[in-house]
């Protein structure tokens, strides 16, 4: 009797542990990858150049730090953001065809550089949506120059500690699932599709070698050029 007792207690045992491990996702909610769509709401259906630009949007994240990536062309253009929300760090950088720049800023080069962007105020909702499987919170964003309304949607489901400090949304404390941004004449609002949790590799969040160190107005005048063609 004791040994069938011993047996039934380790079947019972394994047949939990096979249930528990059914399913069962990546431990951490603070590792991992978000895959984004990029429309162009202002842009004509029918521009040309529309086919040339980014249709995705790839955030690697780990540990606070994460890295957005856009391509297009064939990978020919390249840009990149690494945000270091722990050392409150961030570096851009760039590649089109033979040109490879960088640009590396600290907390106070960032606030000057926001202070030269258009003014968001953000209006919290009690309002929800659900995105790539995510409850995310409504808050719509109006730009103070020029009076134009927009919805963003954020979610707290995500473990980044002030994820936003970089940009102008830097009072939305959640990770942005769906949220727009204009910038060199281009319009683009990113919606996110899928969020996969598991390990990143460590090298894959470091800033690459080859690339040029160039100044804020440097970096801005190259992307200027590369954008203008698409608003032609």
């Amino acid at each position: 009797m004791f040994r069938w007792s011993i047996l039934y207690f380790l079947f019972l045992s394994l047949l939990i542990a096979l249930i528990s491990g059914c399913g069962k996702k990546f431990s951490s909610n603070s590792e991992g990858v978000i895959e984004f769509e990029v429309t162009y709401p202002k842009m004509d259906p029918s521009h040309f150049m529309l086919d040339f630009l980014p249709k995705s949007m790839e955030q690697r994240f780990k540990n606070n730090t994460f890295i957005t990536e856009l391509s297009a062309g064939m990978g020919m253009f390249r840009t990149c953001f690494i945000i270091d929300c722990n050392d409150k760090k961030f570096t851009h950088f760039v590649k089109l065809i033979n040109k490879k720049y960088i640009l590396t800023l600290n907390e106070e080069g960032v606030n000057e550089m926001n202070q030269i962007m258009p003014t968001y105020i953000v209006t919290p909702s009690s309002e929800t949506k659900e995105i790539a499987g995510y409850l995310c919170k409504k808050a719509t964003v109006t730009v103070e120059n020029s009076g134009e309304v927009f919805d963003i949607f954020y979610t707290d489901e995500i473990d980044i500690d002030e994820p936003n400090w970089a940009t102008q949304y830097s009072e939305i404390k959640g990770v942005l699932m769906e949220y727009q941004l204009e910038k060199y004449g281009l319009c683009m609002r990113i919606t996110a599709k899928n969020v996969s949790f598991g390990s990143v590799e460590d090298n894959s969040l470091k800033q690459p070698e080859g690339y040029q160190h160039v100044s804020i107005d440097r970096m801005d005048k190259e992307m200027e050029e590369i954008f203008e063609s698409f608003n032609q």
